[in-house]
């Protein structure tokens, strides 16, 4: 669950500039006893839909040309559920993730995503959600949910969850893993097992309290090809 290196990969000659990151799965408990296969998923990870330029941010045009392309060679786009459920075959896979919330994921799901048949995982923070303008309304991420787009706990205000913070503030600390799970699932009557660790820091002390706050997967930065199935693993490679 390191988030070592922002991560971009060049497929078919387009840069997925979206801090596109290969993610490695980490199911939070027994990973000790996580089985190899053949199969095998990249997790790439996207920001903000907006023409602006900053490392975090791509048209909807650009995303477009993208999923066409890593199809045209040969990709497969699976959701969270088929990675859970042991519905992934061969090394081919793409699991699509969007983090933060902004309210372009809603437009860019419905417009480009939908159609192209990809289901992304999206890690929010609530403490945006509904409460600025750039950010996506409850409404929309209930819809979302509803399409079936798997929601994930990135924090509650997008703090580090290091152990540098668990030794400022153990309260705080806490917030960031405890009430995010406990809003999305009151908002959206959902189950929110998975976690995406801001900036893709994590310490011990988060383990610890993922574990006890009921998670069963979390995210980070680490490049490279995550192997399933996902049983019961701890450190799963995603974005900031």
């Amino acid at each position: 669950m390191l988030k070592k290196s922002f991560h971009r990969m060049k497929i078919k000659n387009i840069y997925l500039f979206s801090f596109i990151i290969s993610c490695l799965l980490i199911f939070i408990t027994d990973y000790n006893h996580a089985r190899a296969s053949d199969a095998k998923v990249y997790i790439l990870c996207y920001h903000a839909f907006l023409d602006r330029k900053d490392p975090y941010s791509l048209t909807e045009e650009v995303l477009k040309k993208q999923p066409e392309t890593l199809k045209a060679g040969g990709f497969t786009f699976v959701s969270m559920e088929d990675i859970k459920a042991g519905r992934v075959k061969g090394e081919k896979n793409i699991l699509v993730t969007v983090d933060d919330g902004n309210k372009s994921t809603y437009p860019a799901y419905f417009n480009v995503m939908k159609p192209l048949g990809i289901k992304p995982m999206l890690g929010i923070y609530p403490a945006i959600i509904g409460r600025t303008s750039y950010a996506l309304t409850w409404e929309q991420l209930k819809e979302l949910s509803d399409e079936g787009c798997y929601i994930a706990a990135h924090g509650y205000n997008h703090l580090y969850v290091s152990e540098k913070a668990w030794n400022e503030s153990q309260a705080k600390f806490k917030r960031e893993i405890y009430l995010p799970k406990k809003r999305l699932q009151e908002k959206l009557g959902i189950e929110v097992d998975a976690f995406v660790y801001p900036f893709g820091v994590k310490s011990e002390q988060a383990v610890a309290e993922l574990k006890k706050a009921g998670y069963l997967y979390a995210f980070t930065i680490v490049p490279g090809k995550t192997v399933l199935p996902a049983e019961k693993k701890f450190d799963i490679q995603i974005s900031s």
